[in-house]
Parts: structure tokens; C-alpha cells; sequence
């Protein structure tokens, strides 16, 4: 096994931890999370926007709470190419549908405000992060799994998810 941190490490925001494991079916790549990064416009804004590895040559991905700087950026993986299941606990995909979608509306008016407004002294308009629609398009892949259960992560993974305590999910 192989873990690449591709956020969260030496800072607090954009958890993305990519777990690299050899299966009896063949190499398989899973992301723990996919989170904002958070801080200065400009600096979050260019780190949201790119992965450091190729969206739809991942297997899977596991959630392990709905909090953004953990979810925040799957609207922007599934637009880059991922396409593939995402487990969580029930709690985390309801909380996550919402949250999405409005963050979705959030970077919309955003965007419409700083070309309007701001396009000059700020970062040029390259449309939102992710949309509304975005976060309802990347919806269709979260899968809720229960507590305290074994589940197929992908061919020749399990998982399950233990209450943390840290947020509902």
C-alpha cells in the first residue's frame, strides 16, 4: 500500500489523500476525500482548480465527512473526469448534496459579482469552480453506505465506516 497526499499535508485545508493498493484483481488508486483548499483567493483559487493526478484514473472514493475542505472540490473532480463511485455514510451524502449545491450557487454569484465588479484589480473570470448543476451532476456517484458495516470499495477492497464523533457522517 501507497498513500500520496494531494492536499491536507502541511496545511489544514484540501484533504485529498490518494491510497495506491495491489489487489488479486490488479492495481487499484482510491482518494480518502476531496476537499477546498482555503486562504488567500488567488493562492486557494489556482489549488481548487487542478489535481496533480489524472481525474478518471481513479477507482473510487471514500468520504469520511461532509465538512468542505474534505468534499468541497467533487463537483471539480467529476468535471475533470472522475467518474467512478463515492462512499459515505448516509449522513455525509445528505449533508454533501446540499452543501454542494449551494457552494455551487455561492461560486456563481461570486464569479458574476468579481467580472462585474472586480475584474481588474482581482483574478481574471474564468467561470465558477463548480455550479449548481456541477454538484447535482456528481450527486449520481456518492453511494451511502451504514455504520459499522463491511462494503466493496472496489473490486478487492472493503471498508467500513466508525462513528468518529468529529460531525453527523
Amino acid at each position: 500500500m501507497k498513500i500520496i497526499p494531494h492536499g491536507a499535508a502541511r496545511e489544514v485545508t484540501g484533504s485529498c489523500h490518494e491510497i495506491q493498493v495491489e489487489t488479486d484483481s490488479g492495481f487499484k488508486r482510491i482518494l480518502l476525500d476531496c476537499g477546498l483548499f482555503m486562504g488567500h483567493r488567488q493562492e486557494s483559487a489556482v489549488k481548487n482548480a487542478e489535481f496533480d493526478f489524472e481525474p478518471a484514473e481513479i477507482d473510487a472514493m471514500i468520504l469520511s465527512h461532509a465538512h468542505a475542505d474534505h468534499v468541497g472540490r467533487v463537483p471539480v473532480l467529476h468535471k475533470k473526469g472522475f467518474n467512478a463511485r463515492i462512499h459515505c455514510t448516509y449522513a455525509t451524502l445528505d449533508l454533501s448534496e446540499v452543501m454542494l449545491q449551494d457552494s455551487g450557487y455561492i461560486n456563481e454569484k461570486d464569479e458574476e459579482y468579481y467580472c462585474k465588479h472586480l475584474a481588474k484589480s482581482m483574478m481574471e473570470c474564468d467561470g465558477p469552480l463548480h455550479t449548481q448543476q456541477d454538484a447535482i451532476d456528481c450527486m449520481q456517484y456518492f453511494e451511502g453506505e451504514n455504520y459499522n458495516e463491511w462494503f466493496d470499495v472496489c473490486e478487492g477492497i472493503k471498508a467500513k465506516f466508525l462513528d468518529a464523533g468529529h460531525i453527523l457522517g
